[in-house]
């Protein structure tokens, strides 16, 4: 019973992770395709606002200060707001859009589960939402310190998201995104503020 419910896994993981896969890499919304625009100050007066936009290169969504008019659809109130409208159910990729492994039918190494295969040696298995993948190990570090980055000197600044703390990320310091009275520090990918 055991050995036959560990082949059924296998088979459905060999034959239906292709089709597991092209859900993962689902393109999210025209709108969320958009370059991030930070809009122009308001002649009424409209005061600038700290807003979110879809990345397509990272995949993730970012803060910028919005300066009030004009702009683009690629502009949210919230971070959940944002994920919401440009991250589909389901979606996963490697870091920075980087290729999962191949294998030498051109199939995505599945590296979860049980009785799979192990990823080679420069690459990592990444977990996606129905199983997981092998991503080239280097991209997938360098977007986790960058995505996790703290500050040497104070506090990174932290923002809610979905009941849990999170680096208040923007993709450039030039974003302006950083409370009045921190530092905002640059990385390879990604921006972050410190107190």
């Amino acid at each position: 019973m055991i050995i036959a419910l560990r082949n059924y896994l296998i088979v459905f993981a060999i034959i239906f992770s292709p089709l597991f896969a092209n859900v993962h890499k689902r393109s999210p919304a025209s709108k969320c395709r958009d370059k991030m625009d930070r809009g122009s100050p308001c002649p009424n007066g409209k005061k600038a606002q700290l807003s979110w936009f879809y990345d397509i290169e990272t995949n993730v969504c970012l803060s910028f200060k919005y300066n009030g008019c004009g702009g683009n659809s690629n502009r949210f109130d919230s971070i959940e707001l944002c994920e919401m409208n440009c991250i589909p159910p389901g979606f996963g990729t490697c870091a920075l859009n980087k290729e999962p492994f191949k294998n030498s039918n051109g199939q995505q190494r599945v590296c979860s589960g049980p009785e799979v295969e192990k990823c080679p040696d420069d690459y990592k298995c990444k977990h996606l939402a129905s199983f997981g993948v092998c991503c080239p190990k280097k991209s997938e570090e360098l977007f986790a310190k960058n995505y996790e980055a703290a500050c040497s000197v104070g506090k990174t600044v932290k923002i809610e998201r979905r009941g849990r703390k999170s680096n208040l990320l923007g993709k450039s310091c030039e974003d302006d995104f950083c409370p009045a009275g921190s530092n905002c520090v640059q990385e390879e990918i990604f921006a972050h503020c410190c107190d």
